[in-house]
């Protein structure tokens, strides 16, 4: 009776040994991946009149969703229909048919504004995902632009 617990406590050390050496072994892994901003680096201009330019600069390893980016504007802006490139076609085993971005991406939305306004307050959000060991998806992240447009050629509102 006696050996039987010590072989139950056994197994028991056993398992939670292999569990937190695995949970340290993937915390390593992990280590190496970038943040969010860095892995995807976004800058972004308002200096052409009407037109704001989005560019992502991704790194190695790592590719942008397409279809998980999204455009909001701040008060008195209006945005009109993002101009994205196509995409490089991927069948995601948990999204089903995807295009994705690697390397780069250029973006161009046209804007107009209301009398008076001097910043574009813009919104963007993406989501990409690292695509070698460990293959991990980043949530959703928001990255909020303040950016000053040109004053005489802003194209107003009616």
């Amino acid at each position: 009776m006696r050996s039987l617990r010590y072989g139950r406590v056994a197994a028991y050390l056993f398992t939670l040994l292999t569990v937190m050496l695995g949970a340290s072994a993937f915390a390593q892994d992990t280590d190496n991946l970038l943040p969010v901003t860095e892995a995807y680096k976004l800058t972004a201009d308002a200096g052409t009149p009407g037109v704001v330019k989005l560019h992502w600069t991704i790194a190695q390893d790592y590719y942008l969703y397409r279809g998980r980016m999204a455009f909001k504007a701040g008060n008195g802006v209006t945005l009109g229909q993002a101009q994205l490139p196509d995409g490089e076609k991927h069948n995601d085993p948990y999204l089903g048919p995807v295009e994705t971005y690697h390397h780069s991406i250029d973006a161009t939305i046209p804007y107009t504004v209301a009398p008076g306004t001097t910043t574009l307050a813009l919104s963007v959000r993406y989501q990409g995902c690292h695509e070698t060991d460990p293959k991990i998806c980043y949530p959703p992240h928001t990255e909020q632009l303040n950016l000053p447009i040109p004053a005489a050629g802003a194209t107003p509102t009616n």
